[in-house]
Parts: C-alpha cells; structure tokens; sequence
C-alpha cells in the first residue's frame, strides 16, 4: 500500500493569512544617507527601538569615503552636476603635502569649534576628563563637526579623502571638498560619497540587499547584540 502524504492545513498560509502583518515590524534609523550616497544604514527592530534613539541622541561618529577630482567647480558638487567653473591642477601635481596640510587645518578648526560650543575649557580639569571620553561632542550640536580628514588616496586629477564627522550635513561635505579645491587654487567636486562605518559599525559587518533574509538578519542582530554588549554599549 502506497504511502500517503497528509496536509495539515490548519497552518497552512492559505487558511491563516501571511505570516506577518507589515505593522508588526518597526524600525528606528540611526543615521539616514541622502539619494547621491552609499554605505551603511543602521536600524533598530522593535524592541531594539529604545537603544537605538539612546544611540542617535549620543551621535555616533560617522566615517565617510570621498573621492574627488580636481578642476571643475559644479553646481551641486557632484560630478554629473553642471560644470560652473574651471581651473588647472597641474601646480598641485608633486605638492600632497599642501593638502595634508589644510586637512590639518580644518580639523585644528572643528575642534576649536566643538570646545567653544561646548563651552567647557580644554585646559581645565573638566575639559581633561571630558576629552579622556573621547572626541567632544557638544550638546548643542548646529553644525557638523569634522574630528578627522585625511588624504588616503593621490592619483591626480582624482584623489581620496577620508572623513570623520558628527551631525553630518551630506552639503557641508560637499561644500568643504569645494573650498578645499578653492584653497588649493584649483576647483575640487566630488565623484562618489560612501558611509564606511557609523560609529561601532563598520561596512564589513553589514548586509547587503541580495543578502536579505530572515536566517541572515537575525544572524546579524545576534552578532550586532554581542559586539554592544562586549563595549557596554
């Protein structure tokens, strides 16, 4: 006698509905990227919610990947943008260390910025104590602040920088590639902008969309709920 298979359809989709509703799932976002920028997005899941406001209210510094070009000035600052100004940058071609050094600069410059909108003393016990923390972020936060900006690539006309900020403006990244050009008598526009890590997470711990599933992202809260628990997070 054959072997007969049963269908136990008191379970079965068909009877039941989907498995989910789409109001049972919600979502937090920790950092969001504009349309023109790539990398990591972080999410909180339901119960997940709470740790992450916590996390976004201490602003988690963000470290972006921008590579550049030399000689054109665009609208927008991008590099399909319309082309508004040109100049050379061929006076730049055996002089990195001009860019090292206004890299220096801007972060001499947002950090005197972070200490004053802070209005602690870096000199004083509290602002000793303070820095021991790690980089200063100021409760009232208006601007971003840039903690690092470093040249990591110089094939020019295209060349590499990477920053570290808070309260990032996707513009005023834009806007400071544009001055760096300016001050380096050339023009400078950005060709791509990636979000390389969001505080204690960086782009090598993420998933990408093809690797979308269940299994996956339950594998990644686990191993994400491990790493902040490991930090005291």
């Amino acid at each position: 006698e054959s072997s007969r298979e049963f269908i136990d359809y008191s379970s079965h989709p068909l009877v039941l509905g989907p498995g989910y509703d789409i109001n049972d799932i919600q979502l937090f976002h920790l950092n969001l990227l504009t349309t023109r920028a790539s990398g990591v997005l972080v999410f909180g899941i339901n119960k997940a919610k709470k740790r992450t406001f916590l996390m976004r209210k201490n602003r988690p510094v963000l470290t972006y990947e921008v590579e550049c070009e030399f000689g054109k000035h665009t609208r927008t600052g991008f590099s399909d943008s319309p082309v508004i100004a040109k100049a050379t940058w061929k006076h730049l071609r055996y002089r990195r260390w001009r860019l090292d050094q206004l890299c220096s600069t801007i972060e001499a410059s947002n950090q005197k910025q972070a200490w004053t909108v802070s209005k602690v003393d870096p000199q004083s016990q509290e602002g000793y104590e303070l820095a021991c923390k790690g980089p200063i972020k100021p409760a009232e936060l208006m601007n971003t602040i840039i903690y690092s900006i470093r040249c990591t690539e110089w094939d020019l006309p295209k060349f590499k920088v990477r920053v570290q900020c808070i309260g990032v403006d996707h513009k005023f990244i834009l806007d400071t590639i544009a001055e760096i050009g300016i001050r380096l008598r050339s023009h400078a526009h950005v060709t791509k902008l990636r979000c390389s890590q969001v505080g204690h997470f960086p782009a090598e711990d993420t998933l990408l969309p093809q690797e979308l599933s269940l299994q996956s992202v339950l594998t990644q809260i686990h191993r994400n709920r491990r790493m902040l628990l490991s930090k005291n997070l």
